[in-house]
């Protein structure tokens, strides 16, 4: 959206993510489904402030699901960083 020296620029994402895993726990076979639905949000405000300067504004808000790792690892794993 332009409104003379003004732009507005706005986003809205979601994401789906869909996890099936098998494991064992006491010998009995686990299969977990787990569904994860993460929002993204951004906008943006622009102003010219002459020929050759513009100023820009930024805000955003985004969700990332769980990695595999983080969800079923047992003790120490990479992503623990620890």
């Amino acid at each position: 959206l332009r409104l003379n020296q003004w732009e507005l620029e706005a986003g809205v994402r979601a994401d789906r993510r869909l996890l099936n895993s098998y494991y064992f726990e006491q010998n009995v076979l686990q299969s977990p489904e787990l569904r994860f639905t993460a929002p993204s949000l951004s906008l943006a405000l622009a102003r010219n402030l002459n020929q050759t300067l513009k100023a820009r504004w930024y805000a955003a808000y985004a969700v990332r699901p769980p990695a595999i790792n983080e969800l079923y690892s047992r003790g120490l794993h990479h992503g623990s960083a620890s």
